[in-house]
């Protein structure tokens, strides 16, 4: 899988999507600051590969739960070191938190 980057206004965050996949993640710096680095991803493809640039320890992250909004459900985050992930399921998906975070790993897994 291949989800498609979209670099936020100021670079605050990268959404990462795939069409048909009923999850999605957004990769932020943990200080709140912007990155430049997100800009290089915009309406390209993205790859797990990539997103080990921002998450090295993905394996090892402690998710935490997060209240649904009328964006979203199944809402997750966690803290790597210099940058946080939040994944979630799309609104109309019946994911579970588990069901989310078991796409982020196996999407994480594909690049192996």
């Amino acid at each position: 899988m291949v989800l498609t980057g979209e670099a936020t206004a100021m670079g605050t965050s990268l959404e990462l999507s795939a069409a048909g996949a009923d999850w999605h993640m957004s990769i932020r710096r943990a200080d709140g600051k912007s990155d430049p680095c997100f800009a290089q991803y915009q309406g390209k493809p993205v790859t797990a590969e990539d997103v080990v640039a921002f998450l090295p320890n993905w394996r090892g992250l402690s998710w935490r739960n997060i209240a649904g909004s009328m964006f979203s459900n199944s809402k997750s985050c966690a803290d790597d070191l210099t940058y946080n992930v939040v994944i979630s399921a799309r609104r109309t998906s019946s994911l579970s938190h588990e069901d989310v975070i078991a796409e982020f790993r196996a999407f994480m897994d594909s690049r192996l």
